[in-house]
């Protein structure tokens, strides 16, 4: 089974999610995702594989109600999303050397290339305003903790 994470932190201009650039599908953006280890709890395995993808640390909202992607291509695993409130952003991290990390709101990650299963992730957030009510819910740290500064500001948003 494979496990992933919406990570998630307020923006000055509304909320922002995590996305790295995918491995597989060259220029293509992805959310965080992996497979569980043995023995290993799900949202233990998410929230590892965002900081091994991404460099962020963060608290698992909504644990009970996370977002399942299925696909008919048999070749394609299930994934189970679950939503992660930013905490952290490390500069460096495991996979830092073999993928970029964005910082973009949906609006904007909708207009990007992005992996299929990402983009129906991305159009079934949009349609459900799920993230906005789960921000509003329980609202993050503002961009601060991400960036002391625009200028740092300006490196993490594309």
């Amino acid at each position: 089974m494979k496990v992933g994470a919406i990570a998630y932190c307020c923006g000055p201009m509304g909320p922002l999610l995590c996305f790295v650039t995918s491995r597989r599908h060259k220029n293509a953006l992805t959310l965080p995702k992996g497979i569980v280890r043995p023995g290993e709890k799900l949202t233990s395995a998410s929230l590892r594989e965002l900081f091994e993808e991404a460099g962020v640390k963060g608290k698992i909202r909504r644990k009970l109600r996370p977002m399942l992607f299925t696909s008919k291509d048999h070749q394609i695993d299930d994934v189970l999303y679950f939503f992660v409130e930013i905490k952290s952003v490390s500069k460096v991290w495991p996979e830092s050397g073999l993928r970029k990390r964005l910082f973009l709101s949906i609006e904007d990650a909708v207009l990007r290339k992005t992996s299929a299963g990402t983009k129906k992730i991305l159009l079934s957030l949009t349609k459900s305003e799920s993230l906005d009510k789960l921000i509003k819910r329980r609202p993050g740290k503002k961009f601060s903790l991400i960036a002391g500064n625009i200028k740092e500001f300006k490196e993490f948003v594309a």
